[in-house]
């Protein structure tokens, strides 16, 4: 067994265990871009034990065409830039995630920080009829 990546992976888990998918991706990512290394850190845990077969059935054929002329530019086997264009796909909606995630903090930080144009509580803004209903 490799030990050092079984440190790697060892560390990711408790990475994810601490932060949470998407905040540990966006940590990641924040890291790799930061020290200057342009590499996709899901390759770091690449592993022996970490490896398992897929098999994908009836993929539509412009779908494998793409695939084998992303496979041929960038000098890969169609198996290994499969598992390039996942890792990518799967990055980028953990990171449209963390988007969206944000842009709802933001929205609800702006309107928290609305002034209060009327203080009175709901049951006196809101009038009521004799059943208890809201004229």
């Amino acid at each position: 067994m490799n030990v050092q990546a079984e440190i790697r992976v060892k560390g990711m888990q408790a990475l994810i265990a601490a932060l949470g998918l998407v905040d540990a991706v966006r940590f990641l990512d924040a890291f790799w871009w930061h020290c200057g290394r342009f590499l996709f850190w899901p390759r770091l845990l690449e592993s022996p034990i970490m490896t398992t077969a897929l098999q994908l059935k009836k993929v539509p054929t412009h779908i494998k065409s793409l695939i084998d002329r992303e496979a041929g530019l960038h000098r890969r086997s169609i198996n290994q830039e499969t598992i390039v264009l996942l890792e990518e796909a799967l990055l980028a909606r953990a990171r449209l995630q963390t988007r969206i995630q944000e842009d709802v903090e933001d929205i609800l930080k702006r309107y928290a920080a609305l002034p209060t144009l009327d203080a009175r509580p709901v049951a006196e803004v809101i009038e009521y009829d004799e059943l208890g209903l809201p004229k």
